[in-house]
């Protein structure tokens, strides 16, 4: 299997074919996310046990954060002597542009349906226009902390302490969940109905981080078989299905905003790196290899357009079935076909 290092993803666009196949795969599995279009009613086992079936899916938006500043890395490491304000004013002109695009289409089917505007700017700014919409503004945050945080990030004990850092934020989060004692902090959070920036900080260390490391990840790649891969991404999911189960059951099921504070979803990145980094095109058949470009291409308009049309299907649903408790057979042929 050939090996990738930094200097040859720096110079050769070709070798980025690890980022397009991670950028399809979490796409598809965003989508998987998103394919049920029925009312959820989390007191119900059966969607319990749905939710905790697919929770290793949730890998898909903390390997796009990574990647996205995986990208700003390669992209600052590329033009180190390019002002700070030039390098943030192109990186935040790339994702305003189409963001603002499907804004507008979203914000249009909504005045179509009789939501006014003072109903639809709330929204935009909650991050709720449409399903996942909160996570490009999350993107939109991190994009400018990144350009003024990476200078601290040189210092490798500097970024051992911040992945540290939100680890402990995760595990002390939890244990608020699960204890009536800090019951006050719990209910604060949820008030804000959103994962705090603090949630997702991880992600761009985590970017930074892999970039500057492609070259021994590479070399951790080719050095580990299949059979150990194949074990590593087992072991993330089975820790994904534990800690999903845990966390539905000292939240009762009402799982939101604390659906990515898990520390398995922060392992799922180095996993899937890992597994994935020593990736080409040579190993894939062409069509497969078209299709993966696709995806990887339109990551982001597939990304909002299947967070409009999750609502408006999500909408017809709720009105057709308010009164219809499915069974988990008929969730799970409802998500496989979705």
């Amino acid at each position: 299997m050939a090996k990738i290092n930094a200097l040859d993803v720096k110079t050769s666009p070709k070798k980025l074919f690890f980022v397009d196949f991670l950028k399809a795969i979490s796409i598809t599995a965003v989508v998987s996310y998103h394919s049920i279009f029925v009312p959820i009613y989390p007191d119900e086992s059966s969607y319990m046990i749905l939710d905790v079936l697919f929770a290793p899916l949730r890998f898909c938006v903390p390997v796009l954060l990574t990647l996205s500043f995986l990208l700003s890395e390669r992209g600052f490491a590329k033009k180190p002597h390019q002002s700070i304000t030039s390098s943030l004013r192109k990186r935040l002109t790339r994702l305003s542009i189409p963001t603002l695009f499907w804004v507008i289409v979203a914000s249009s089917l909504k005045l179509l349906t009789g939501n006014s505007l003072t109903d639809i700017v709330p929204q935009i700014l909650q991050g709720e226009i449409f399903t996942g919409f909160y996570y490009l503004l999350v993107i939109f945050q991190l994009t400018i902390l990144f350009f003024f945080i990476r200078r601290l990030t040189i210092n490798k004990n500097n970024l051992s302490g911040l992945i540290g850092l939100q680890a402990i934020i995760f595990l002390l989060i939890q244990l608020a969940l699960c204890s009536e004692q800090y019951s006050g902090v719990t209910l604060l959070l949820r008030s804000i109905d959103r994962p705090l920036i603090i949630y997702w900080f991880i992600y761009l260390i985590l970017g930074i981080f892999i970039y500057r490391n492609l070259n021994y990840l590479s070399y951790l790649s080719e050095k580990i078989n299949l059979l150990v891969k194949l074990l590593l991404i087992l072991t993330y999911a089975f820790a994904c299905f534990l800690e999903n189960g845990w966390l539905f059951k000292i939240t009762e099921g009402d799982i939101p905003p604390f659906d990515y504070v898990m520390l398995s979803c922060i392992l799922s990145v180095p996993v899937i790196f890992i597994c994935c980094v020593n990736l080409t095109e040579e190993q894939f058949a062409p069509r497969l290899k078209n299709i993966i470009s696709l995806l990887s291409k339109y990551s982001l308009g597939i990304f909002c357009f299947n967070g409009i049309i999750s609502q408006v299907f999500l909408s017809f649903g709720t009105k057709l079935f308010s009164e219809t408790i499915f069974n988990f057979p008929e969730l799970l042929i409802m998500k496989l076909l979705g």
